[in-house]
């Protein structure tokens, strides 16, 4: 596994369209379009890693794709949180949604490793920007998804944590980080 697929609604889909209101939702004329996006954030140049499933939801998924029932998937359980081990040498990752509900991941390296190798490519999106203060905008059809700016730190021989000025740095549809 070596990335994650992101399936987007435009206005939240239908879903949405009653979202905290006790009336019942108006029903959406017959002729109505529903309109998504979906792109894949791969991680560029990483090794095929172990993938652990955590923090597991209520939510159950069911995929039936095409008339092929090889490719049906049902009951599928969901999950907060995905640990990826081995992406790069001494690199792995830890994928979450925050408790706002952005997307998170955490890239814990060994000594030596080097950031510079982590890349994010968002094969799909219609592009990618960066903002006034450094977050990542991944523009679809139907909007825009913000992943906040980079934070690292640096664990001392005591055991603190230390900041460490860091930033994404774009290369086409690949974003990387740089530090210092």
């Amino acid at each position: 596994a070596d990335g994650l697929t992101f399936s987007l609604l435009a206005d939240g889909g239908p879903a949405q369209l009653n979202h905290g209101s006790k009336r019942p939702a108006p029903k959406p004329a017959a002729d109505s379009l529903l309109r998504g996006h979906a792109f894949t954030l791969h991680f560029e140049g990483a090794a095929p890693a172990t993938v652990t499933p955590e923090t597991s939801t209520a939510e159950h998924r069911n995929y039936f794709l095409g008339n092929d029932a090889q490719h049906w998937a049902s009951d599928v359980r969901s999950f907060r949180e995905l640990r990826y081990a081995g992406l790069w040498p001494g690199v792995s990752a830890r994928v979450y949604e925050s408790t706002d509900q952005y997307l998170e991941y955490d890239f814990e390296l060994a000594p030596g490793a080097k950031p510079a190798t982590i890349g994010l490519r968002h094969d799909g999106a219609d592009g990618l920007a960066l903002d006034a203060v450094g977050n990542l905008l991944v523009k679809t059809s139907v909007g825009t998804v913000t992943e906040r700016a980079p934070q690292a730190w640096q664990t001392d021989g005591a055991g603190r944590r230390r900041p460490v000025a860091c930033r994404y740095v774009l290369d086409g549809q690949v974003a990387h980080f740089a530090l210092g």
